[in-house]
C-alpha cells in the first residue's frame, strides 16, 4: 500500500470518526430534554460551510455543484434547515482544502497546510486519539441506552 493511499484511508477513517463523534453529540441531545427540530441543528458546523461557502466567492449553486450535492442542500443547511451529511463535509474538506477539525469543531486551522506530510506516525497517534473517544463514547452510549430502556420498563410495569 503506498503512503498516498494510506494517507488517504487515514483522512477517510478520521472524517468519519469526527462525523461520529459530532453524530454523537447530536444523538446524546436527542435523548435530553431538547425535542424540537431547531434545537438538533448543529448551527456550528452550518455557519462554518456558509463561511467557507462566502470565502470561496461561489454562489450556492456552483458550490452545491462543486461539492456534488443540490442547491437545495446547501441551501437549506446554510439557513440551518438541516444538517450537513458526511458526504457534503468529505466534499468540501476535499474540495476547499477546508481542515474537518475546523469545519465540524471550529478547532484549529480553518484551512489545511500546504506542506506534504512527512510523518505517517503522527497522524496515526492521532487515529488512535479517535478511536479511543470512539470506545468511550461507545460505553456511555450503551450505558445511557440501558438506562433509558430501564426507565422505559419502569414506566410500563
Amino acid at each position: 500500500m503506498s503512503q498516498k493511499s494510506i494517507l488517504e484511508w487515514f483522512t477517510r477513517i478520521q472524517l468519519q470518526t469526527l462525523f461520529y463523534l459530532r453524530s454523537f453529540k447530536d444523538t446524546y441531545h436527542k435523548t435530553s430534554k431538547m425535542s424540537t427540530p431547531e434545537e438538533l441543528i448543529d448551527v456550528e458546523v452550518c455557519k462554518n460551510i456558509a463561511t467557507i461557502q462566502k470565502e470561496s466567492g461561489l454562489n450556492q449553486t456552483d458550490f452545491a455543484a462543486k461539492c456534488k450535492v443540490s442547491q437545495k442542500t446547501i441551501n437549506h443547511v446554510i439557513n440551518m434547515k438541516q444538517n450537513a451529511r458526511i458526504d457534503l463535509i468529505k466534499a468540501i474538506v476535499k474540495e476547499f482544502g477546508v481542515s474537518s477539525q475546523w469545519l465540524l469543531f471550529t478547532k484549529g486551522q480553518k484551512y489545511k497546510k500546504d506542506e506534504p506530510k512527512t510523518s505517517i506516525l503522527s497522524d496515526l497517534t492521532e487515529l488512535k486519539t479517535h478511536v479511543l473517544a470512539l470506545e468511550k463514547h461507545r460505553k456511555f452510549t450503551d450505558n445511557l441506552i440501558k438506562k433509558l430502556y430501564a426507565e422505559v420498563r419502569g414506566q410500563q410495569a
